[in-house]
C-alpha cells in the first residue's frame, strides 16, 4: 500500500513540475489574459457559451486575437479563483483593499510584468465589470 501511495505521489510532483514548466515558457500576454479572462468569470459569473460578453471583453483589453481562446480559461476561473468573494459584496469603500487582495492572489505561475502592471490591469478589470454589471441592471 505504501508504494502505490508514493507512485501516486511521485506522479504528482512530476506532472506539478511539468505544469510550472509549462507556465514558465508563456509569454507575459498569454499569462496577462489567462489572469484577466478568469477573473472576469468569476466576478462576472460569465460561462464560456457568453460569446457577446466574451467578445467585449477581448475588445477592451486586448487579450488575443480569437475570442474562442478564452473559452478553456471561463471554464476553469472557478478553480484559479476559487477564494474570491463575489463583486456583489464589495461596497465603494472596499474597492481599493479588494483590488490589491486579487492582485496577492494571483497564482504564481500567472505572475506576468511587475505588481503595478497587474494591479493597473486588475484595477480596470475590476471597474469594467462595475461597469458592466450597472449597465446590465
Amino acid at each position: 500500500m505504501a508504494t502505490k501511495h508514493f507512485m501516486v505521489q511521485r506522479v504528482r510532483t512530476t506532472l506539478s513540475h511539468v505544469w510550472f514548466y509549462f507556465w514558465s515558457l508563456m509569454t507575459d500576454q498569454c499569462k496577462r489574459m489567462c489572469v484577466l479572462a478568469s477573473l472576469y468569470a468569476r466576478l462576472t459569473y460569465c460561462t464560456e457559451d457568453d460569446l457577446e460578453a466574451l467578445k467585449a471583453l477581448n475588445t477592451d483589453f486586448k487579450l488575443s486575437r480569437d475570442v474562442h481562446a478564452l473559452r478553456f480559461l471561463i471554464l476553469i476561473a472557478p478553480w484559479i479563483w476559487r477564494n474570491v468573494l463575489p463583486l456583489e459584496r464589495i461596497n465603494s469603500a472596499q474597492q481599493e483593499s479588494y483590488i490589491a487582495r486579487l492582485v496577492r492572489k494571483t497564482p504564481c505561475w500567472l505572475l506576468y510584468g511587475t505588481p503595478e502592471a497587474r494591479q493597473n490591469d486588475i484595477r480596470r478589470l475590476f471597474m469594467y465589470c462595475v461597469y458592466s454589471k450597472a449597465a446590465a441592471a
